[in-house]
């Protein structure tokens, strides 16, 4: 991998110190020395003695942060995650090349794993950056079906230490982190100072990103890189968080997988965070614990801002969310509606738009994002990027916004949108869309305000209403179905739509809703969890049946009047030695010359598989050609 050819900084021998060091404190003529020594054709970092125009952290008042002429003095650590990539000197290298005060910018970096030539790299920059090294490298005790995840354990770990320095050793009220794979922009330090203020005085941002998922050089616009954004997707890559926000989160801190932790509405709390148009990180860093899934279909596309942006002389209460929300739905739903084949083909169209293009479910957001070229998938039912349902992204140099329908409320945990179309009146469905308790009712009629299930049936009726029923489904309606809800009392399913055998028009209550509410979007045969896909027990004399491995609970009243038949079939002898044969398949793949722990002879074959996000790398699975042991590597 390439290092970024910053191979000139002075060698100091190794040596750990007893403890953490103190962030040294800023020596000027060191400063311009390594700025001398990475010269390089981009903007200059701002004079740190320089007074700017800044957002002072004072509380909201009218929807506006006051803004006066200060010299920043907040000190913002950069805490930079590393491990066993020796490429960490491109990172610092960019971070000390672009700090502008090593007083008010210390960077500390936490090293796990014990890599000794990574603990030489970090080592040779001596005191311009801090070294801590996670002392408990033990491997992690984890379920037998996780133990291919143990890297994500062991980084969990590492993120709780390292964050408990900063805070509580360091006692610092702020900082930025970063991995070791991450290299940052000219105006990386300028575009936190200034947006340090804002994080502090606006309740309702609890992270700041340098980093846009759908920061693709063809959907962003490299001309306006000074736009911000708030968005309800946790970007991570580069990102601040406050010692409050910290206070919160370590006491319930994940063993493993923090990232998608953060990005449960537990945690997120209908809060935001701020993310860049143009990112000011890219990761260059194939190798990690999932080998890089995605870096060469997205990754290694994301543009990094080369043109330095004076932020802290710009006016950022827009960011503020009642300020923000009313302009942001405005532009958005003020958008002309077209359809994607429109945007795709092109010739129907004019100007630069904005334009808007409309989802109605999960299914619909993950067709049109493909076509679109923006990423699909949802975490927690949030999209990337996405601001109140909204994703925004250039194509083809016309500005785009992929939105629900006007009206949206709230995210739905099941990913299921909880707003939905109108429905044409050739469906036998209500089509007109009424408002009740400042909800709306995707199927027209009234219903109570408290009752929340409309999301996941409406989804499970549109997706039914285009394909046939499927006999043996514990609720299917129908293409010519209509669901009949009264404003209040029980909710009674019409002639038109079927229930399970021996149901037929008994009443469906809003608590079995509610219970059907709970359930996956693409659940149909209730033999099976609909969240994991697992074989579920068979009923017993309890109220609930319990999945065994995710212990999703079912009541016992959705496998009312089914028939459960099981069948025991023999294999042929002949069919049973086929597949004696194709045991040899794990043989089968690339030969190293590794050597296998078990019988300390060299000659294993190997094979990855991705079992992670998009930011993390792939799993190395090998297997000994001797003794057939197998192990993992996470890389």
């Amino acid at each position: 991998m390439d290092d970024g050819g910053a191979d000139k900084q002075q060698k100091h021998p190794e040596k750990q110190p007893p403890g953490p060091q103190v962030p040294p404190k800023d020596p000027l003529d060191k400063k311009d020395q390594i700025q001398a020594e990475h010269s390089q054709e981009l903007n200059p970092a701002p004079d740190p003695d320089q007074k700017a125009v800044s957002i002072q952290a004072q509380p909201v008042l009218n929807n506006e942060l006051e803004t006066t002429v200060t010299s920043p003095q907040t000190v913002i650590p950069i805490l930079v995650i590393a491990c066993d990539r020796v490429t960490v000197r491109r990172s610092l290298d960019r971070l000390i090349q672009y700090r502008p005060s090593a007083k008010l910018f210390p960077i500390i970096v936490s090293q796990d794993c014990g890599h000794a030539e990574t603990v030489r790299v970090i080592g040779s920059y001596g005191d311009q950056v801090t070294h801590i090294r996670q002392p408990d490298l033990s491997d992690i005790r984890v379920r037998p079906e996780h133990r291919k995840f143990q890297g994500y354990y062991k980084i969990s770990r590492h993120y709780r230490w390292a964050l408990n320095q900063v805070f509580n050793t360091f006692s610092h009220s702020t900082v930025v982190i970063v991995e070791d794979d991450l290299e940052v922009a000219p105006d990386f330090f300028e575009y936190f100072r200034a947006l340090y203020p804002v994080l502090r005085a606006d309740p309702s941002l609890w992270c700041v990103s340098a980093w846009n998922d759908n920061g693709r050089d063809a959907l962003v616009d490299p001309g306006k890189a000074e736009l911000l954004y708030r968005t309800d997707f946790f970007p991570g890559l580069g990102w601040m968080l406050l010692k409050d926000l910290w206070d919160e989160l370590e006491p319930k801190w994940p063993s493993a997988f923090w990232d998608d932790w953060m990005r449960q509405p537990e945690q997120r709390r209908d809060r935001s965070c701020v993310r860049p148009e143009v990112s000011r990180t890219i990761t260059f860093g194939r190798k990690g614990v999932s080998l890089g899934q995605f870096f060469d279909q997205y990754l290694r596309y994301i543009k990094l801002n080369g043109e330095f942006v004076p932020f802290t002389k710009q006016d950022l209460s827009h960011l503020v969310k009642e300020q923000y929300d009313a302009r942001f739905v405005k532009e958005v739903y003020g958008a002309p509606l077209v359809r994607v084949e429109d945007l795709l083909q092109g010739s129907t169209l004019t100007g630069t738009g904005p334009f808007r293009v409309q989802y109605s479910s999960r299914d619909s957001f993950k067709v049109l994002a493909r076509n679109l070229g923006v990423m699909d998938d949802l975490k927690s039912g949030v999209p990337r990027t996405g601001y109140r349902g909204v994703v925004s992204f250039l194509h083809r140099g016309r500005r785009v916004f992929l939105s629900p329908p006007e009206g949206w409320t709230k995210y739905d945990r099941v990913d299921c949108s909880r707003i939905a179309p109108r429905i044409a009146p050739d469906r036998g469905a209500h089509h007109t869309a009424e408002s009740q308790g400042g909800r709306i009712n995707p199927l027209g009629s009234p219903r109570p305000p408290s009752c929340r299930p409309w999301s996941f049936l409406f989804s499970y009726w549109e997706q039914r209403a285009t394909l046939r029923p499927v006999a043996g489904d514990w609720l299917t309606l129908r293409a010519e179905a209509a669901l009949s809800v009264p404003p209040e009392g029980p909710c009674v399913l019409g002639q038109s739509a079927r229930q399970q055998p021996g149901n037929q028009g008994q009443p469906f209550s809003w608590t079995a809703l509610q219970e059907a509410a709970a359930m996956s979007c693409f659940s149909g045969d209730s033999n099976f969890c609909p969240e994991c896909g697992t074989v579920l027990p068979m009923p017993r004399a309890l109220d609930a049946v319990t999945c065994p491995l995710c212990s999703f609970r079912i009541s016992i009243r959705l496998f009312a009047g089914q028939e459960i038949k099981s069948t025991v079939v023999f294999n042929p002898i002949e069919q049973s030695l086929m597949l004696e044969e194709e045991e040899d398949s794990e043989l089968k793949g690339p030969v190293t010359d590794r050597r296998c722990s078990r019988c300390n002879k060299e000659g294993m074959v190997y094979h990855t598989r991705q079992m992670r996000s998009a930011d993390e790398g792939q799993t190395v699975f090998f297997t000994c050609i001797h003794c057939r042991y197998q192990e993992k590597e996470d890389s």
